[in-house]
């Protein structure tokens, strides 16, 4: 095993970025993918993503035994673009000859690749095997224009990073994306993450894939809310890259809670879900959505030949009648869906603040014939044959601070009226402070089995009132646990509020979060207050090395063809390992003390980019490697 592993991946990561990897041109059939203002842009053009969860797997079925004829495919492609879908987003590697079809529908697709996220990040082999298996993939999947993104990892566990170390984890992740972007140039990566990882630092990846349920955990059901919790969690990016929520759904499983819940919701509860969601996560500053899933799943309860009481098996948008059904029938919400997204409205937003111009940005299926847009009631726009994309800035002038219920009506080519969708705004003339709420807590470094005591202050401002509920809560990060629910009442008519409580820290436990919300209120507008803060118990967060510095390392000629003269200044080193982008150990030399330069032969290996590995006892170093 070569010592420090992890350092070798998160260099590799590092040295691709220095050197332009990710700023290589696609193929000339591929669109240009670039990603700022917080969306995917395709050849220049902003892209929202209306994406849906497909598996292809027919009852009877499971991924090991899939077999998915042509025939129902294509059926099935009919129906999503019918739908307005526009991606397809899966959790494994798509087969060739279903990516050919899927081009030929138009449909784009963020392509999951299945890397074990219960797997052992450190060990050698794992990495091996998940750069080969990336390999296997890029082979075919490079060739198809329609992909857009790649999702390399699906809800990694914060219990598991924490057993096989957040470094290793972090240093997985990167090869990886490193080494797709070495094999399919311009292609973002992501992991699908989820509430429980919310301590991962999403710039890791070049955009934020979330999953995200309405019923869980306690951050997203009780202290924020759905619409806030997507405006935190586009907020933890700095670069302006996107947040796409990459699943979202409710199940109609028989047994179950409902109003909502994890299982045993009803078709309206489901319907209802989905168009609360929506437009949740668009006023949260998501500018993508992954529907949660095509049709339902008998393989998940374990037995793919009988449609069990499980609450996996019933996501689908799309239902079979028995194990001869291959062709399905849709539920209620597939049309409610499909009429939604005949307009997506991304600005204006619910709850959002403007100081007298209002932006429009829409996004239009060819169904739409022409919409307006009243405020208060008023007519103040009228719009035909917008095209596929319509932006602009409305002059709306104010005084002072005002409320503006805006109404978007959309009709079709006879002049009926397909959607009507109803947006929250502000204007004011002058900023105007929002109430606060900070969360600060002690002891500041935790090692689990202790006390965590928070504090949670308010500061009202005026205009805004409030209802004078605080909800608050703390939330383990283990597993799938919901986490603890308070709620206490505050005097609204009061500057301040301060409220301190005692949290029990147990033993194991690898990260904890406090949060609290609250509503405010200025005549008809209302918005959620909300902030939360993530707790490492223990210092595995922040064990990360730094990037060293390969300044003093000099190959010569590079890139070369058969051999390679290497010399180096200012200290010894202790080993010199040659590397395949895919991880394999090409050369390994032991360098005597005093040594400064070595020749190695090269002339076996084919042509391509490989990496040199420096190590002197915990110091490494890296440096690209050309060959030709």
């Amino acid at each position: 095993m070569i010592p420090s592993r992890f350092l070798i991946l998160r260099l590799l990561f590092s040295l691709c970025i220095s050197f332009g990897f990710l700023g290589l041109l696609p193929t000339a059939a591929q669109p240009i993918i670039e990603l700022h203002n917080g969306f995917f842009y395709l050849d220049g053009e902003k892209f929202f993503i209306k994406g849906i969860g497909y598996e292809g797997i027919l009852p009877g079925q499971a991924p090991w035994t899939r077999d998915l004829p042509e025939e129902v495919l294509r059926a099935d492609l009919e129906r999503i673009t019918d739908g307005h879908f526009n991606t397809i987003r899966s959790w494994a590697a798509i087969p060739e000859n279903e990516l050919a079809i899927m081009e030929e529908y138009g449909l784009k697709v963020i392509m999951g690749i299945w890397i074990d996220p219960n797997g052992d990040f450190g060990d050698p082999a794992f990495v091996a095997n998940a750069l080969q298996q990336v390999e296997n993939v890029m082979a075919y999947s490079r060739n198809y224009p329609n992909i857009i993104a790649y999702l390399i990892m699906n809800e990694p566990q914060p219990q598991h990073i924490h057993e096989v170390g957040y470094a290793e984890t972090v240093a997985l992740w990167e090869a990886v994306i490193t080494l797709i972007h070495e094999q399919h140039p311009g292609i973002p990566v992501s992991i699908s993450n989820t509430c429980n990882g919310a301590y991962i630092d999403p710039e890791l990846f070049d955009f934020t894939g979330f999953n995200a349920y309405p019923y869980n955990p306690v951050t997203i059901n009780h202290t924020h809310g759905y619409q806030a919790y997507m405006e935190y969690i586009a907020s933890q990016r700095q670069d302006g890259h996107p947040l796409v929520v990459t699943e979202y759904g409710l199940s109609v499983s028989p047994t179950g809670p409902g109003n909502w819940g994890y299982g045993g919701n009803t078709l309206a509860e489901q319907t209802e879900g989905f168009l609360f969601m929506y437009r949740a996560m668009l006023d949260g500053a998501a500018t993508g959505s992954c529907a949660f899933m095509y049709s339902d799943g008998w393989w998940k309860g374990g037995n793919e030949g009988a449609h069990d009481d499980n609450v996996e098996e019933w996501f689908g948008l799309v239902e079979y009648q028995n194990l001869n059904d291959q062709y399905g029938a849709p539920r209620p919400a597939w049309q409610a869906l499909k009429t939604y997204q005949s307009a997506i409205i991304t600005s204006p937003r619910n709850g959002g603040i403007y100081d007298g111009v209002l932006p429009v940005e829409i996004f239009l299926e060819d169904t739409i014939a022409s919409f307006e847009i009243l405020a208060d009631g008023a007519l103040i726009q009228s719009v035909e044959d917008s095209g596929p994309y319509f932006a602009t800035d409305l002059n709306l002038p104010v005084s002072a601070i005002q409320d503006m219920p805006f109404t978007f009506r959309f009709y079709d080519a006879w002049g009926q009226l397909v959607k009507e969708e109803q947006i929250s705004c502000l204007f004011t003339a002058v900023t105007v402070p929002l109430p606060e709420l900070s969360i600060s807590y002690s002891p500041q470094a935790l090692s689990g089995g202790e006390q965590l005591s928070a504090t949670f202050q308010l500061e009202l401002h005026p205009p805004f009132t409030s209802d004078g509920v605080l909800d608050y809560a703390f939330y383990p990060h283990y597993g799938f646990d919901y986490g603890q629910p308070y709620t206490t009442m505050f005097n609204p008519e009061q500057e301040s509020f301060s409220l301190q409580r005692n949290f029990w820290v147990d033993a194991g436990v690898p990260v904890v979060t406090l949060s609290a919300g609250f509503d405010i209120q200025y005549n008809s507008w209302k918005k959620r207050v909300y902030q939360q803060v993530v707790v490492p118990v223990g210092d595995w967060l922040t064990d990360l090395p730094p990037a060293p510095d390969a300044s003093l390392i000099g190959i010569s000629p590079n890139p070369g063809a058969s051999s390679l003269a290497v010399q180096w200044e200012g200290y010894g080193l202790e080993s010199l390992i040659l590397l395949s982008l895919d991880g394999r150990v090409l050369l390994d030399k032991h360098l005597t003390s005093g040594q400064h330069t070595i020749e190695l032969d090269v002339s076996g290996l084919p042509r391509g980019i490989y990496l040199l590995y420096f190590r002197n006892g915990r110091e490494v170093q890296v440096k690209k490697v050309i060959l030709q």
